[in-house]
């Protein structure tokens, strides 16, 4: 709730932005969109005693057109990775779900 407050003006509608406590997951079409995205958001939260940071900060890329790219957050390189944990589960860049499949195989034969 105090987060919808805050990001009022930058937030999208899922699937675009997705947050939760202080996850925040932006998805756009374009490296540029993207950086353009991590700008306005940085911009909001700061304006609001907040930081975003760039050592938590990660990108990735699904469909890519160009792997030499990079993503920036004034200045800054941010890390790219071939997958993420967002809400406990694993989102992958070429769109598998076998990393998913295996933990939750495993929690069930440990569970």
């Amino acid at each position: 709730m105090m987060m919808d407050r805050l990001t009022d003006e930058v937030r999208q509608e899922s699937p675009w932005t997705m947050m939760f406590a202080d996850d925040i997951v932006i998805c756009s079409e374009s490296r540029e969109q993207v950086e353009e995205n991590l700008e306005r958001w940085r911009y909001a939260l700061e304006r609001r005693g907040m930081k975003v940071s760039h050592s938590k900060t990660e990108y990735m890329c699904v469909n890519e057109r160009d792997p030499r790219g990079k993503v920036r957050l004034q200045g800054v390189e941010i890390m790219k990775v071939e997958d993420f944990k967002y809400l406990g589960s694993t989102v992958q860049s070429q769109g598998e779900c076998g990393k998913e499949v295996k933990k939750r195989v495993q929690a069930g034969w440990n569970g």
